[in-house]
Formats: C-alpha cells, sequence, structure tokens
C-alpha cells in the first residue's frame, strides 16, 4: 500500500515541494528497510532453520534493529504534523512544536537503546528484561500524537465563520485529522499494554510491523488527498496560513457588509450587476 501511495503522490503531485518529496522518500525508505527487517526472521527460523530449535536461542540483528526503523517512520509522520502546526499558529504552534520534539527525541533514545541491548545481551529471553524500552516508546508516542491531533482540531475549530461552504470544508479537515490521529493512538495504546502486561511473550512485535506502516500510510495518505478535498484549502494547511484566515476574514467582511446594506447601505446582493460607462472624447 505504501508503494502505491508513494506512487500516486509522485503522480498527481510532480511540482510539489522539494522538502515533501524528500518527506516521502525517507518515509518509504524507512518503511521499505522495516519491512525487509520484517521478513527476513521468518525467513531465517522458518526456512534457514526449519526444525531446528536452537537457533530460537539466539537473538537476530534484524529483529534489533526493527525498533528504530519503526521509530524513524513514526517521527518523519509526527513531525510532519508538529510543522503543519507551527505553520497553521506561529503563537503556540511554537510551544506545542518545542514540546513534541522533546517527546521525538526521547521516542529516537528509548529505540536506538532497544536496539544496543539486544546485541549486548544475545540471548532471546534476556530480552523480556528490556520490553520496557518498547513501553517508553509507546509512552512518548502517544502523548505526541493526542497533543498534535487536539491542537489541529482547535486551530481549525476557531477558524469557523459560521458560513456553510467554510465550515463544511473545516468540518471535512477535522475528521480527517481525527481519523489519522485515532488510527495511530489506537495501535501505539495497544502496543503500550501488550509490552506492559506481556513482556516475555513478544506479542507486541507484531503490532510494531502494523505500526509502522499505519504511521507511513496516514502521512502518505493526507498529502494525496489534497485534491480530493479542495486544492486551495488543503495545500495551504500543509504549508501557508495566509489562504486559511484570509477565507475566514472574507466571510466575515461579506457577513458585515450584508448586515450594514439591510440598514440602507448597499450590500453586496443589491449592488448592479451591469454598470455601462460611455467614454466620449470632445474635440477642440
Amino acid at each position: 500500500m505504501s508503494v502505491q501511495q508513494t506512487f500516486q503522490y509522485f503522480r498527481s503531485y510532480p511540482n510539489d515541494r522539494r522538502l515533501f518529496k524528500a518527506w516521502v522518500l525517507a518515509v518509504m525508505f524507512f518503511e521499505t528497510l522495516h519491512t525487509s527487517f520484517s521478513v527476513h526472521p521468518c525467513y531465517y527460523f522458518l526456512i534457514t532453520n526449519y526444525d531446528n530449535p536452537s537457533a530460537l536461542v539466539k537473538n537476530i540483528w534484524s529483529l534489533n534493529l526493527l525498533s528504530p526503523l519503526q521509530t524513524a517512520a513514526m517521527i518523519l509522520s509526527q513531525s510532519f504534523y508538529a510543522r503543519r502546526v507551527y505553520m497553521l499558529h506561529r503563537g503556540f504552534g511554537l510551544i506545542v512544536a518545542v514540546v513534541t520534539s522533546l517527546l521525538m527525541a526521547a521516542e529516537l533514545g528509548f529505540s536506538i537503546a532497544a536496539a544496543v541491548k539486544p546485541f549486548q545481551d544475545t540471548f532471546t529471553f534476556d530480552f523480556a528484561k528490556f520490553a520496557w524500552l518498547i513501553t517508553a516508546i509507546n509512552g512518548c508516542a502517544i502523548p505526541t500524537d493526542v497533543i498534535l491531533t487536539a491542537t489541529l482540531m482547535y486551530i481549525l475549530l476557531r477558524a469557523k465563520t459560521g458560513f456553510k461552504n467554510t465550515d463544511s470544508m473545516l468540518g471535512t479537515l477535522i475528521i480527517y485529522v481525527i481519523n489519522t490521529g485515532l488510527l495511530t493512538g489506537l495501535v501505539t495504546i495497544t502496543t503500550l499494554i501488550l509490552s506492559r502486561l506481556f513482556p516475555d511473550r513478544y506479542y507486541y512485535i507484531g503490532l510494531t510491523v502494523c505500526g509502522t506502516k499505519v504511521y507511513s500510510n496516514s502521512f502518505l495518505a493526507i498529502l494525496n488527498s489534497r485534491k480530493f478535498v479542495s486544492n486551495r484549502m488543503v495545500d495551504d494547511f500543509d504549508g501557508n496560513t495566509y489562504e486559511l484566515h484570509s477565507i475566514a476574514r472574507s466571510d466575515r467582511t461579506l457577513s458585515n457588509a450584508r448586515r450594514e446594506g439591510s440598514q440602507g447601505v448597499a450590500s453586496a446582493d443589491s449592488a448592479p450587476k451591469h454598470i455601462g460607462i460611455r467614454m466620449t472624447r470632445s474635440m477642440a
């Protein structure tokens, strides 16, 4: 699905910003590596070491590296939303960006530790005592998702003007924000619970594989959905805040003009539709 989303992005937005193109390629790079490293243990245990129980005792390098690869894809997705918050509101958006950046840095640190520890303790059953690192990664990811989703919803709700078309567009954007935040949040919360309750059974490893795909595809889906929602609104929602606020101002200006028109001032509705101008040239 990520390959299809990436192909769709470059096909639909060939003239998009270089920053977004680099972002997409980076997400695709880490997700491809994560998928490859997820397949390798299956081949190693089920084919190369088929009917060899002793092979299960040792950690393998590909499993050890899954955590930082997942976190890299997760941070790229979250940083995209953090940038969006900052671009929409430079005031408290900066505070939100700083707080979430610290949480993302903590995610990265815990994921590196989760990769280093298995190389030091090479026995599979020893990693259960380091499962708290997986819990910590998801414990940082959850508040990051909640803060970014709540802030985006707050900004969009404040931009509502009372006009049907504008509010309908903003409502669509709010639904997109809720859906992406809800899906990623469910995966991270479930992973956190499983890694905390069953550290020695490795149920959470399967969810980490799914979580990487969820974060990557939510990021790609948001980029690809811009044309389907509204080119003008969502492009600015992803980058420039001018149009979002100017649309709200224009709606308020039109509302004030209509109010004044009802008190005797000519409004946009009562203005003449055509104005005839005759030009004459006098002969000296």
